[in-house]
């Protein structure tokens, strides 16, 4: 029998939120490409998704490449869009989002919160 530890978020100060990967607080230039080429800002990411800063009226296929140039290329799912702000699931493995926020938070401490949010304990 194993334990998968999650780690707590809190949103907005007020109820307090489960999710796998914690998410590190970024801005960085990004590139949406699936039809059209969108420019967006990265403002967070983590081992399974990113939220990002879209220009006023941008659509964005429900499947598309963010790309953040210098970091990678990341195959991804659109999970909510609104306004100017959309959430994307990262569909790619966690170590390649791990090498691409390894200058935000060492990698080796990175992979450790993530393994401990899903390896079983014995």
């Amino acid at each position: 029998m194993g334990c998968n530890l999650e780690i707590p978020a809190v949103r907005d100060g007020h109820r307090a939120e489960r999710r796998r990967f914690r998410r590190f607080t970024v801005v960085w230039d990004g590139l949406v490409v699936g039809g059209a080429m969108i420019r967006c800002v990265v403002l967070n990411i983590s081992a399974e998704g990113s939220k990002l800063r879209l220009p006023a009226g941008a659509m964005l296929p429900s499947r598309f490449v963010l790309s953040l140039p210098g970091r990678g290329r990341f195959d991804a799912e659109l999970v909510e869009l609104a306004g100017p702000i959309a959430r994307a699931r990262l569909l790619d493995d966690r170590n390649a989002v791990a090498e691409a926020v390894a200058d935000v938070v060492p990698t080796a401490r990175f992979l450790h919160e993530q393994l401990l949010t899903t390896a079983p304990l014995h």
